[in-house]
């Protein structure tokens, strides 16, 4: 018997993530000026942890016995790799702090292994969102 509760909640973090800026930063490949190296760096990241997030999460569901979500494409950001990072930056950051409510608001799903799943996804994020968030606010450049 597939375990609803679950299910339900690794499908709402996986539409999430299909509906972050991350997944289109990867075939964007934004301008990165020499003072924005390290952001890129941490942003590389984030968009490494978006694909392997949307990967567990569909195995997980699948494993439950449950149906993923369906992908879906943002048309709003097909002009990014058009930007600069510098630009991007306090995008990505919003971004990234939707994603850690998102999980934040997650709970309990009853299975320990979503939600294992999940508080390693918010840990990725947190920690990521915490070296970037003081370099879009002007802190380090």
């Amino acid at each position: 018997m597939p375990d609803d509760r679950a299910i339900d909640t690794l499908n709402r973090l996986l539409v999430a993530e299909y509906g972050s800026i991350l997944p289109h930063l990867r075939q964007s490949d934004p301008f990165v000026s020499l003072s924005a190296a390290d952001e890129a760096a941490v942003v590389d990241g984030l968009v490494r942890d978006n694909d392997m997030h949307e990967k567990a999460l569909v195995a997980l569901v699948l494993d439950l016995r449950g149906k993923p979500a369906p992908v879906r494409y943002d048309i709003d950001t097909t002009g990014y790799h058009y930007l600069s990072l510098e630009h991007l930056i306090p995008i990505i950051v919003e971004d990234v702090r939707g994603l850690v409510a998102a999980y934040s608001s997650a709970g309990s799903t009853g299975n320990s292994r979503a939600d294992r799943l999940i508080a390693m996804h918010l840990a990725d994020y947190e920690s990521r969102l915490n070296v970037l968030q003081p370099r879009a606010a002007g802190g380090v450049a």
